[in-house]
């Protein structure tokens, strides 16, 4: 019998080979970042060989090691060679899942946490709906597997944002398991899971996440989040790829929890079920996971986060081996987590290959051993290079540290010439805007490709004075001054995806709705202006302090048609836009000079009702005749705060 199941065990290698080479990828990629040489790139101390020599030299040193081992090398040193493999793989394989499993549970508590720690520091209030709809929703995009968001105060009134953009107000107040759910959450700070729920007949179950809120020492209340069963199976899915086995995850020994079948139907389930059990969900192999025998070489454990393993004979035809992990981290109910695999029929004439070739297999191990060995070594500076291009690729020259030296001719010439083009591009990169340039890139738009006319809303700043200012400055200060103020504005713009077209002067030209499409583009100008107004009011309070001059400022907006797309000669080429509505924004933002405010926002009519702002947030300066328009246009100043 236990020959018999290290047979098992050699199929199981083969079977689990590919997530075992999946799994330890993330672990090679990481352990292949920028190093620091002990010799420069271009040479020096350090002998630098052909990768031909290299190979030729390794390739006989490997087959006297080989033939030298095979004379002693037996039977029982390859049974437990082919042991610990099998150990280390199943380990890996069920490892990975687990940790996948982990990964996509994470994110939802480090987001509750988050949630908590603003309501703690009063950035946030549960009073201020509009805020906590706007800080809710902001959440749920950051995590694709979360279905609601909901906050509940300790009076039981919740306040929950779904992923279908509703908001929904409820008084779960008379609700006992409510009231329960408050209570054990008062008794600690710390994030826990609690038992499945149901929303409704449709919306299948949900694994939900509580989370204490406390502020200034006081327990007010507990934000929920729910991921949805369905939303896990399909997360299993992705993950289920040919030769890696069909991962699961079980709800104690009788329901299953997330499977690959579950991702796209929700079976029937029986009374009083809130999931479906073993042989509900059109999988036989899984029916008959408890059907099944150890394997010694594994063994089993009911420890948890002990592997694993069974094998199942004769399911459907075939047989499968199990490998999982029981788990009690979201809830009270463990968790099995794991894979399984179906393993080839052993015949007898594989028997008697294996028996006759124990010596030219022991070779071939170690010959593989041995290879990866080395093409470890010749990959590593490789794999660093990759990485530090892959950097460059999306124009993080920051992240691209310098690649390293080789002792291998050819890598070495590599690194040298790489380091010389980062070098190049740092000195590039300080010239050309990165986020359009990677916009660009993302959308798959050539050098030379034509212009074409679009809408698009023109935000235009103006620093008032700043002639009479500069003169009473030195070119240092000035050049200081102007450096903080548009790297101020940069931010603001670039917080809302807009582009920075160019500096002119002390002025700012920023664009939207281009080169991706921005269907919200007049109201992201407007939210950038405001951000803006907000930023040079805290420097303001800034240079007061010490002792300087307040900026006044003055800025303006207009949405229309203007054509945009690379415009220039083929040796210098500009991103940019040009048209009425580039003037139409600059003429009016030289009508602030009649504004007395500080910092003035004005906004043409086509902007204000694209962006669908309230009556009460404007003020209209009447219809203005633009120089160079034939048709006058309506102005409005834009409060800087929406009044309450």
């Amino acid at each position: 019998m236990e020959k018999r199941v290290g047979w098992y065990g050699g199929r199981i290698i083969d079977a689990m080979g590919f997530l075992g080479k999946a799994a330890r990828r993330p672990a090679a990629a990481e352990s292949a970042g920028p190093g620091r040489s002990r010799a420069p790139a271009s040479g020096g101390r350090w002998p630098r060989f052909p990768i031909a020599g290299v190979l030729l030299v390794g390739i006989a040193g490997l087959v006297l090691v080989a033939v030298a081992s095979v004379l002693t090398i037996g039977l029982t040193t390859s049974r437990q060679n082919t042991y610990d493999l099998l150990r280390s793989n199943a380990e890996t394989a069920v490892g990975y899942i687990v940790g996948q499993v982990h990964q996509h549970l994470d994110a939802p508590r480090q987001q509750a946490e988050f949630l908590a720690q603003l309501v703690a520091s009063s950035e946030l209030s549960l009073e201020d709906k509009p805020r906590l709809a706007d800080t809710l929703y902001a959440a749920l995009a950051g995590t694709p597997q979360v279905a609601a968001l909901a906050v509940l105060d300790t009076a039981g009134q919740a306040f929950r944002v779904t992923r279908s953009g509703a908001v929904l107000i409820d008084d779960w107040s008379a609700d006992a398991r409510v009231r329960n759910w408050l209570e054990l959450a008062g008794r600690t700070k710390q994030s826990f899971w609690g038992e499945l729920v149901r929303e409704g007949p449709r919306e299948g179950a949900f694994i939900n996440l509580r989370m204490p809120l406390w502020r200034g020492g006081n327990y007010v209340g507990i934000v929920a989040s729910v991921v949805s069963v369905g939303e896990l199976s399909r997360y299993l899915s992705g993950l289920a790829t040919a030769g890696s086995g069909v991962p699961f995850i079980l709800l104690g020994r009788d329901q299953v929890l997330a499977h690959p079948n579950l991702g796209a139907r929700s079976p029937e389930l029986a009374p009083g079920r809130l999931l479906p059990e073993l042989d509900a969900i059109g999988d036989p192999v899984i029916a008959a996971i408890w059907s099944s025998r150890a394997i010694p070489a594994l063994g089993t454990s009911d420890r948890p986060g002990a592997l694993n393993a069974h094998v199942v004979q004769n399911v459907v035809g075939a047989d499968y081996v199990f490998l999982y992990r029981q788990i009690g981290d979201y809830g009270d109910t463990p968790w099995y987590v794991g894979t399984y695999f179906a393993l080839g029929e052993v015949d007898r004439e594989l028997e008697r290959l294996w028996r006759s070739a124990i010596a030219g297999a022991a070779v071939l191990v170690l010959s593989i051993l041995a290879a990866l060995a080395m093409a470890r070594w010749l990959g590593r500076p490789i794999r660093m290079l990759a990485k530090a291009a892959e950097s460059v690729r999306d124009l993080d020259f920051t992240a691209s540290g310098p690649a390293a030296a080789s002792s291998i001719r050819e890598l070495d010439d590599a690194a040298t010439a790489f380091n010389q083009m980062l070098a190049g591009l740092r000195w590039f990169e300080t010239y050309v805007p990165r986020a359009l340039v990677t916009r660009l890139m993302r959308e798959s738009q050539a050098p030379g490709a034509g212009s074409e006319e679009r809408m698009m809303t023109v935000l235009f700043t103006d620093i008032t004075g700043f002639t009479t200012m500069a003169e009473q400055m030195g070119a240092a200060e000035v050049a200081s001054l102007l450096n903080h103020h548009f790297t101020m504005i940069n931010r603001c713009v670039e917080a809302e995806e807009g582009i920075v077209d160019k500096y002119i002067g002390d002025s700012v030209m920023s664009f939207w709705n281009a080169p991706s499409a921005q269907p919200d583009h007049a109201l992201r100008g407007l939210r950038a202006a405001r951000a803006i107004a907000r930023a040079v009011d805290s420097d303001n309070r800034v240079r007061e302090a010490d002792g300087l001059q307040r900026l006044r400022m003055r800025i303006g907006l207009h949405s229309g048609l203007a054509v945009v797309g690379n415009i220039g000669s083929p040796g210098r080429i500009n991103f940019t836009i040009v048209g009425d509505t580039v003037n139409a924004a600059a003429r009016i933002v030289s009508l602030g000079r009649q504004v007395e405010a500080e910092v003035a926002v004005l906004a043409s009519s086509d902007t204000v009702e694209q962006a669908g702002l309230p009556a009460r947030e404007l003020t209209s300066l009447g219809l203005r005749n633009l120089r160079g328009r034939s048709t006058p246009i309506e102005v409005f100043q834009v409060a800087l705060e929406a009044p309450q």
